[in-house]
């Protein structure tokens, strides 16, 4: 899915521990009650993200104005629910190098599919993919869980200002906002639920425009259930980012010809 224009695309996530089971605390340390798991979610958030891009790849705006915007809101629940997923990841992983390397390593596979399918051009280096938001956000949560844990509270706060200036400097997809909301989800993941949500639902409604919409996507995260579910190929809800948008890249080559 996308940002805050019309042609922003938004990635995904991994998760790679195993919460305990329905009913009980989740990684976050929350009651887990609902009843969709974390592969379930991801499910959910792939389907939105593709329905995003396929607007944003393959609907002239100014022919089908109505079923672009509508498409484009369905798409809004990506988003919340991959920063969801990827403080849920962050917070049960046992090698948070290996999981920061998996994510910058898609965030350059995904680079030349994402450039072709939003920019129609092999590089634009005035806009990168949402994975480099995503590993800036994995690395921002790193930096104040290190200094919270030395009870060096300032300088784990500067997380916020040094993840956000630099998705701001490399153009990242949802950039600023996008590391805010990581970095908030992280912050209130052991607080009462009401607060948790509550907070949640905050930074995803001063999100402008159709980014609003991502509110949608918070009845689905409230019905976490804390467990991570059947993924039988961790790393193919990576690799759907980069080969959908060159899919959609070909649909659309074979449509203009």
């Amino acid at each position: 899915m996308n940002g805050t224009h019309y042609t922003r695309p938004e990635g995904m996530s991994g998760q790679t521990g195993s919460p305990g089971p329905a009913g009980s605390p989740g990684p976050t340390g929350m009651p887990a009650t609902g009843k969709l798991t974390g592969a379930i979610l991801k499910k959910i958030a792939v389907v939105s993200m593709i329905i995003d891009h396929t607007a944003a790849v393959l609907v002239p705006y100014d022919q089908m104005h109505q079923l672009f915007i509508m498409l484009r809101i369905l798409g809004r629940l990506a988003f919340p629910l991959y920063c969801f997923l990827l403080v849920e990841g962050f917070c049960h992983t046992r090698n948070v190098k290996r999981y920061l390397l998996s994510l910058l390593t898609f965030a350059l596979i995904s680079e030349v599919p994402f450039d072709l399918a939003l920019s129609k051009t092999l590089v634009n280096t005035g806009y990168q993919n949402v994975f480099f938001t995503l590993a800036i956000g994995v690395g921002a949560m790193w930096w104040m869980s290190e200094f919270e844990r030395r009870q060096q509270y300032t300088v784990a706060s500067l997380a916020f200002l040094v993840g956000g200036g630099l998705a701001f400097l490399l153009r990242t997809d949802y950039d600023v906002g996008g590391i805010l909301l990581i970095l908030c989800m992280y912050i209130l993941r052991n607080s009462t639920p009401l607060k948790r949500w509550i907070g949640t639902a905050v930074m995803i409604a001063v999100q402008w425009g159709l980014n609003t919409f991502g509110l949608l996507a918070l009845p689905f995260m409230i019905s976490y259930n804390g467990e991570r579910g059947k993924i039988r190929y961790k790393y193919l809800f990576y690799a759907i980012y980069p080969v959908h948008l060159l899919i959609l890249c070909a649909i659309r080559a074979v449509l203009a010809a």
